[in-house]
């Protein structure tokens, strides 16, 4: 896939709520994932792509943690396997934008959070959602 017209990733929405902090420790649930949509925007083909983290605590489940950001890029299919290779490549510098935000601002990073809740990141079965993600949008 030849991708270009990248716009910033950008963070739309971090919440922590550190008042929850502590029953994290007893209990909690952690979901993360990325979204796709396909569009046309002036005659280019543009994937949206979105990531989201929310993370509770607690027996409640509690807000812990909420974090939402979004990017996009304009592309031209170069046939499947080197459209999946460059939608993953894509994705691991999504998460590693997103890495770097909470080396900053977060608690723990990333990696600390999806290791204590068993959580394993499968970039190349996201790229493959992309690809389904574009082909039920009709591209």
């Amino acid at each position: 896939m030849k991708i270009f017209n990248i716009s910033p990733f950008q963070v739309t929405k971090y919440i922590f709520n550190q008042e929850h902090l502590a029953k994290s420790l007893i209990e909690r649930s952690y979901e993360s994932g990325f979204g796709y949509t396909g569009k046309k925007v002036e005659l280019l083909n543009t994937l949206i792509i979105t990531f989201d983290i929310t993370y509770c605590a607690g027996e409640n489940d509690e807000l812990l943690l909420s974090y939402e950001s979004h990017s996009r890029f304009n592309f031209e299919s170069e046939g499947f396997e080197h459209d999946v290779r460059s939608i993953e490549q894509f994705l691991k510098e999504y998460y590693v934008h997103t890495e770097v935000f909470f080396q900053q601002y977060g608690f723990k990073t990333i990696q600390e959070i999806e290791k204590e809740n068993d959580f394993v990141r499968g970039l190349e079965s996201s790229a493959l959602t992309a690809i389904n993600s574009l082909r039920e949008d009709k591209f």
